[in-house]
């Protein structure tokens, strides 16, 4: 089978906190493979995707449960039924009328306050364009294989601070046909992307306003949905909760994808573990001071984070007080010999 290699690859991979898990189950077929997760996020979900063949029949089949997990047995017994249905055909006048149900109109607001329709499928694939937050975002929801087109850099530098790609391989993506400028919509891209006829394209603010002409003539033949801008500094609030921007942009995929029970289970589940976290966490009078390698590169002693995620889950007083945002500031070389620190965090590349 073609895709016997591709199957077993994902075996083992954690993917959302829960280990793949590899069948090989075939109940009588010639041969099959599959893999499965049951997912320990929130309520109890799974995904199976199963392909094999039996004679000159080949099947491929992709199954998600919504609040069921899956077992070795049941693979079998689903590789049983596979087998029945091929060497025992009930007779077609015997067989159901099924009629084809017409999706339900569904629309959602982006982050620019455009409302328009979900899209009925994705069977023309999904482009992404922004190296921060679209990609990301959208592979919580498991579209890996509706994916057509990424930032270069999805492809080129895809461990280099995004986790996801340790998931899907999108680096498996061709760097010709399917990848464009990162952070970028130049007119070169529109008319390629226009030539795909893409089902879905996501941005984010940021992009959009920096291309919004473009993105408009895409916008008018395709859907094009816009995310909040991720931040990178922070994903909670005070009380715990998920940022706004990370429920914004779940909550509007999930209805994209029309997968809204999963969105539901990415923002609980995410809030488990930031609560689980808060529940381990102490508290200290010692202000820390944190600098090194971090996914923007090596820095300087005098170089370090404003607001760094791992002190504020777990409560820690940054030494740094200067009143700056920004992702990273290097500090006067006096001004950072009288500052008052209690204790190092020096980061190391890993």
């Amino acid at each position: 089978m073609e895709k016997k290699a591709s199957y077993t690859q994902q075996i083992g991979k954690n993917v959302m906190g829960s280990a793949v898990k590899g069948t090989y189950a075939k109940n009588g077929l010639d041969d099959a493979v599959g893999y499965y997760n049951n997912l320990s996020m929130g309520s109890p979900s799974s995904y199976l995707y199963y392909t094999g063949y039996y004679g000159n029949v080949l099947f491929e089949s992709y199954i998600y449960l919504n609040g069921k997990t899956v077992s070795e047995a049941e693979v079998d017994g689903f590789a049983g039924a596979i087998l029945k249905a091929i060497t025992k055909p009930t007779d077609v006048s015997k067989a159901k009328t099924y009629v084809e149900p017409q999706p339900v109109t569904q629309y959602v607001t982006d982050a620019l306050g455009r409302t328009m329709e979900v899209p009925a499928s994705l069977d023309g694939g999904i482009i992404t364009i922004g190296s921060t937050g679209p990609l990301r975002f959208a592979s919580m929801f498991g579209v890996y294989d509706k994916v057509i087109e990424v930032d270069k850099g999805d492809v080129t530098d895809n461990k280099n601070g995004r986790a996801y790609s340790y998931a899907d391989r999108y680096d498996g993506l061709s760097v010709d046909t399917q990848t464009h400028p990162d952070n970028k919509l130049e007119s070169a891209t529109v008319e390629s992307i226009a030539k795909k006829n893409p089902s879905l394209i996501i941005t984010s603010e940021s992009v959009w306003n920096n291309y919004s002409e473009n993105f408009k003539l895409l916008a008018d033949r395709f859907t094009v949905v816009v995310l909040k801008n991720q931040q990178m500094q922070y994903m909670s609030e005070a009380d715990g909760s998920l940022s706004d921007f990370m429920v914004f942009n779940i909550d509007m995929l999930g209805k994209i994808f029309r997968m809204e029970d999963r969105a539901e289970e990415l923002i609980s589940g995410i809030e488990s573990v930031i609560a689980d976290i808060a529940s381990l966490s102490g508290s200290s009078d010692e202000k820390v001071y944190v600098a090194g390698v971090t996914i923007s590169g090596s820095n300087t002693l005098n170089t370090t984070f404003p607001i760094y995620l791992p002190f504020v889950l777990n409560g820690v007083e940054n030494a740094y007080d200067g009143g700056s945002t920004e992702n990273k500031v290097v500090i006067n070389v006096e001004e950072f010999a009288r500052m008052d620190i209690d204790d190092f965090q020096q980061l190391a590349d890993c």
